[in-house]
């Protein structure tokens, strides 16, 4: 979600597999241990009075023309009905880098660590097993 508009939805997997809208990227790239992402450029837009056509246009590295003039549908994207993307370029982004031995599941369960705390993850003493 950025400004309070859904850009990607779908399944966990194809998300972080195959991310299809630029926001999306930029955040998966952010994760902590991830390496040095470089940090996006471009204005904050005011969530208050967010621009026009796609609200992601004023930080957006793939920006063109289109994106400042009409808002993208959330649509299916690569192929995949449960897999929705906002974005003009959804079908057509350029390859994600990937790091060596970067799959999707281990970049879910690196998120996971990082919200869950640890102490969720083990029984109480009082827990039956």
């Amino acid at each position: 979600m950025y400004l309070g508009q859904i850009v990607e939805e779908g399944p966990a997997e194809a998300v972080f597999a195959d991310p299809r809208h630029p926001y999306t990227r930029a955040l998966l790239a952010s994760v902590p241990g991830e390496g040095g992402a470089a940090p996006l450029e471009g204005d904050v837009p005011s969530p208050i009075a967010p621009p026009a056509a796609c609200r992601f246009h004023t930080r957006c590295p793939l920006a063109q023309p289109v994106c400042r003039t009409a808002d993208p549908a959330l649509a299916p994207a690569g192929g995949d009905a449960a897999h929705r993307s906002a974005c003009h370029f959804r079908d057509s982004l350029p390859p994600l880098e990937r790091r060596r031995h970067d799959a999707a599941g281990e970049r879910l369960r690196r998120l996971q660590r990082f919200f869950i705390p640890a102490n969720l993850d083990t029984p109480s003493p009082g827990d039956a097993a």
